[in-house]
């Protein structure tokens, strides 16, 4: 037994909605006992608007690592340079 038969088998037909976003307004509107609205259904996730998102997204994390790199650097050379200098034994 899958997961989507676990939930939907105890289910009674008039609770349960089988909705993909392709199906639109109509089924969800129906269901939910509400009128259709006159706007386009949102679709989420634009192929352009998420690679944006994820493209701000990378820059940010790329910024923090190259940041903590140069953090990590400085330590360590500031750890070897006392080593260096004979005061860690």
């Amino acid at each position: 037994m899958n997961s989507t038969s676990t939930i939907i088998t105890p289910l009674p037909e008039e609770r349960l909605l089988e909705w993909c976003v392709e199906d639109g307004w109509d089924p969800l509107c129906r269901f939910l006992g509400k009128e259709v609205p006159d706007v386009e259904l949102p679709s989420g996730n634009p192929p352009k608007a998420w690679a944006e998102r994820i493209a701000r997204t990378m820059e940010v994390h790329h910024k923090h690592t190259v940041r903590n790199m140069m953090l990590f650097i400085a330590v360590v050379g500031v750890v070897l340079g006392f080593w260096g200098l004979g005061l860690f034994y």
